[in-house]
């Protein structure tokens, strides 16, 4: 008659063990290196997590130095123009249409995409073309 509590008590603690044991391990697999450093109290300074002579920071920093900083202007203009639709230099009919059509399928309201930026792609796409009508041989 006690038996089957003893057995039942066994079970139960065995379950428990094995399912902490489990999710210790998922966790322990998702740690960091720099949280495993702060588990056991060590300190790594950011330079090893992240030298500057490894190649991910590099091109990291190169992609940073290439974007533009800060949001729009005010009133957009035909160089901010070229740089919402990715374009420089001669522009073309096709480019402008190729590139707008690509860029508003990605950022469209419908699929998710922000209202603002889909306008901005909109305006600098206006911009453009009325800069194409007018004759211009911007450079």
């Amino acid at each position: 008659m006690v038996l089957p509590i003893i057995i039942g008590v066994g079970v139960t603690i065995a379950a428990l063990t094995a399912k902490a044991t489990i999710n210790t391990i998922v966790r322990c697999r998702q740690l960091t290196p720099v949280e495993i450093a702060r588990l056991n109290g060590k300190f790594i300074p950011r330079a090893n997590i992240w030298p500057q002579d490894n190649i991910y920071w590099r091109q990291f920093h190169q992609m940073d130095d290439s974007m533009l900083h800060g949001g729009f202007q005010d009133k957009m203009d035909y160089e901010e123009a070229l740089h919402v639709l990715g374009l420089e230099g001669r522009v073309r009919l096709e480019d402008v249409k190729r590139n707008h059509r690509r860029l508003m399928m990605l950022n469209h309201p419908d699929k998710g995409g922000s209202r603002y930026v889909a306008m901005k792609i909109n305006t600098a796409k206006d911009i453009i073309l009325k800069d194409l009508e007018n004759g211009s041989k911007r450079w």
